[in-house]
């Protein structure tokens, strides 16, 4: 049986609080998880690909993580 995964795209400044979101959300099998500190490298991934989630802090310095809802 052939399953497709739900893809997740995380994206926060705060490298501890991407890698704890994201350790959380790889223990399922079920999601393809994405996770980067760099709002830009975030928008260009959501710009060519599709996620099912984007999980995006909003106050981040460079890009507001609202910003990746454009894509």
């Amino acid at each position: 049986m052939k399953t497709n995964k739900k893809r997740i795209l995380i994206v926060d400044d705060d490298a501890a609080i991407t890698a704890a979101i994201a350790s959380v959300l790889e223990e399922n099998p079920m999601y393809q998880v994405t996770a980067t500190n760099n709002p830009y490298e975030a928008y260009n991934l959501a710009s060519v690909m599709e996620y099912d989630l984007v999980i995006s802090d909003v106050d981040m310095p460079s890009l507001r993580g609202d910003m990746l809802y454009l894509c």
